[in-house]
Order: structure tokens, then C-alpha cells, then sequence
């Protein structure tokens, strides 16, 4: 058996499509009858590894002793979570801001665009993702970043009923 079918860090490297999915609705975002595209970076990536490594020495210099009681805010939650999303994004498909198509650049542009919520239902489930939410849960769904020869579900979308992504529409 050759188990380079399962080199989910090479295939993270490589990055796989997220359709875009409806901040409220869950529906995928269309652009006539192409879907609206992040192409993500894989968690497991050694260039996403490298981006998390940074993150945390930069956040552990600026680790005052006092704050690890203190309570975040939900924009402080959003921003660090779209400071850690931000690397992952490694470009978009038919997501534009007016006339102005998005490159892997505009990635914290694109992640602000809504804030995490938290807005869960009676069963502890999301009723809801931001885009950030998205593309942190898309990026963490290995199936998505092993060669298609190991799983038919490379691409996909950050679904709200579970981790399993769901077939490109």
C-alpha cells in the first residue's frame, strides 16, 4: 500500500477549495451558478504549522501575568481568531469587496467582514459561522488536504452539522 494517499501535510501545503457558505443561512454563496471560493491552507501544513509557532512566541512576549484570569471580549476572540485564520488563506474565486476581487492579501479583510457569535443552539450546536469560523473549521477537516485517491471529498465547505465536509455543489 502506498501511504502517500494519506500525506495530509503535503496536501494542506497545496491548499483545497471552501465554498463559501451564508454567514446566517448556511447555504453555499453562488456567483451565478460558480461558487464563491476560499482556498484554504491545511492546519496541518508546515507552513500553517510555522504560522501557529509564530503566533504563539509573539503572543506568549506580549502574555502579561495578569491576564490569563481576565475574560476576552468577542472582538478580542475575533480578532485572534482571524490573526491565526489570516495564514490559511492562501487566495479566493469569485468573492469580490465592489470591484476589487480579493487575493490571499485581503485575507483579514475578508475575515472581519462578520465576528464570531457564538450563536448555538438548544443542543450546543451552531446556528451559524463567520467566515473566520469557516475557514479555521475547514482547514482543521483533514479529509479535506488527502490526494483524491484517499477520499472523494477534497473539496468542500465548513458544514454546520458536523466536521465532515460536504461535496462541492
Amino acid at each position: 500500500m502506498d501511504f502517500s494517499a494519506f500525506n495530509s501535510r503535503a496536501g494542506g501545503e497545496i491548499g483545497a477549495d471552501m465554498t463559501i457558505l451564508h454567514p446566517v443561512t448556511g447555504e453555499p454563496i453562488m456567483q451565478g451558478k460558480e461558487p464563491c471560493v476560499v482556498i484554504v491552507r491545511g492546519s496541518e501544513s508546515p507552513s500553517a504549522q510555522a504560522a501557529m509557532q509564530a503566533l504563539r512566541k509573539a503572543r506568549m512576549a506580549e502574555k502579561k501575568a495578569d491576564d490569563e484570569d481576565a475574560e476576552k471580549s468577542m472582538a478580542e476572540l475575533h480578532a485572534s481568531m482571524a490573526e491565526a485564520a489570516a495564514p490559511l488563506v492562501m487566495g479566493f474565486r469569485h468573492v469580490f469587496l465592489g470591484d476589487r476581487e480579493l487575493t490571499a492579501a485581503d485575507a483579514r479583510e475578508f475575515l472581519d467582514l462578520n465576528m464570531v457569535t457564538l450563536d448555538l443552539d438548544d443542543e450546543g450546536k451552531p446556528r451559524s459561522l463567520s467566515f473566520v469560523e469557516q475557514v479555521l473549521r475547514f482547514s482543521g477537516q483533514r479529509a479535506n488536504f488527502l490526494p483524491k485517491r484517499a477520499t472523494e471529498q477534497r473539496s468542500g465547505s465548513a458544514s454546520l452539522a458536523g466536521s465532515t465536509p460536504s461535496a462541492k455543489p
